[in-house]
């Protein structure tokens, strides 16, 4: 038991400083915040299978895992993304679809099989190789390694730590670029207007003398779909992809991650489900559970708000000593069905929502999430209605 519980922690430490980079990755209102956490406290569970210079290969089960990849791509796959067991090679490739004027900023990513289609979506991350921003690019091949052109379908990009990442449902090609192609449209050979000008006699009516309106001001998140005109929450409406939330994560005090030893008696709490009330939350504890020990003083500082299926989340990860919102992200049709939470539609941020375990009462709301990080890790996060 003892070998077994230094080997554990020996793991965590050893994945520590690169898991705590990959936390944008998996970031979301529940499962994703709970999954960045585990994967910054321990390290991947899966096997490689092979590995060359630039080409690397990975057996992914069930539960999921990471696959680290040629020129410093990284694949997480969550669980449940694949039922069964399949093995995934990433390498970079000359052979690839005209770029059309545009300029690569790093390698062309070839992730195999080809068309393969995922239950959920996986999540991608490519250095940007010191550019600020840059378009991803997707190409569809069949299992032939036939390729479409070049198409710009991915368009919820985060650009963090140096990297970009957004999520993909399917594999295929993936490159990073700048410039693109010149817009080689027709003309526009419409008609010009030849109506009257208008000359009618301007209005001399006296000027509307009645009192200010002095009603509160409309504080309702802005509909990005009618360019912010209108500053009334429209209910999830008005999560469409515009700017995302101001919520602070740093609302409360920084909660420490405590972390309990299941090799010494220690044991997850049972999910009860129940009734989640609407309201802002704020995280008051997060344990994890593992098998051995971890390295300790990791704070994270986490606010929710909940309106129905609506969500809005903000993460703080105050990483050596710093702090200040980490990530923001809203979502729509977030569900219960018994014990479980599943995610719905990412309305803006860059992380799909993945399901996790939970439990409600009046007051408080636990959620729960097990198996990104491997058998035998469960994060819990506590959070106190405000």
């Amino acid at each position: 038991m003892d070998e077994q519980r230094t080997r554990g922690s020996l793991t965590a430490v050893a994945g520590l400083d690169r898991r705590r980079r990959r936390l944008a990755l998996l970031l979301a209102v529940a499962g994703l915040v709970v999954g960045s956490v585990v994967l910054g406290l321990a390290c991947k569970s899966n096997n490689i299978n092979s590995t060359t210079n630039n080409s690397v290969s990975e057996t992914i089960g069930a539960s999921g895992g990471v696959l680290d990849g040629p020129d410093g791509i990284v694949v997480d796959f969550p669980a449940g993304a694949v039922p069964t067991s399949t093995e995934f090679t990433i390498s970079t490739t000359n052979t690839y679809p005209d770029l059309q004027g545009r300029t690569l900023i790093g390698p062309v990513f070839s992730l195999v099989p080809h068309g393969f289609v995922f239950a959920g979506s996986v999540t991608v991350s490519i250095p940007l190789d010191g550019a600020p921003s840059a378009q991803v690019l997707h190409s569809s091949c069949d299992s032939a390694g036939n390729c479409q052109p070049w198409d710009t379908s991915v368009t919820s990009v985060n650009f963090a730590n140096g990297d970009a990442i957004f999520s993909t449902p399917s594999f295929s090609l993936y490159t990073l670029v700048t410039g693109g192609a010149a817009d080689a449209g027709s003309p526009d050979t419409g008609v010009p207007d030849t109506s009257v000008t208008d000359t009618g006699v301007a209005d001399t009516g006296p000027s509307d003398t009645g009192p200010s309106d002095t009603g509160p001001s409309d504080t309702g998140l802005s509909d990005a779909s009618d360019g912010g005109a209108d500053s009334g929450s429209t209910g999830c409406a008005s999560l469409d992809g515009g700017a995302c939330n101001a919520l602070d994560a740093m609302a409360t005090a920084l909660q420490i991650v405590n972390c309990i030893d299941t090799l010494e008696g220690g044991t997850v709490p049972t999910p009860a489900g129940g009734t989640i009330v609407d309201g802002t939350y704020t995280l008051s504890a997060a344990t994890l559970y593992q098998p051995g020990t971890c390295p300790g003083g990791f704070e994270y500082g986490i606010t929710l708000t909940i309106s129905g299926e609506c969500w809005q989340q903000a993460i703080a990860y105050p990483a050596d000593g710093g702090g200040g919102a980490y990530a923001n992200a809203n979502f729509s049709g977030v569900m219960t069905s018994g014990t479980n939470l599943a995610g719905g539609t990412l309305s803006c941020g860059y992380s799909p929502v993945e399901s996790s375990s939970y439990t409600a009462t009046p007051t408080t709301l636990t959620m729960f999430s097990s198996g990104d990080a491997g058998p035998g890790y469960t994060i819990v996060f506590d959070f106190t209605k405000m």
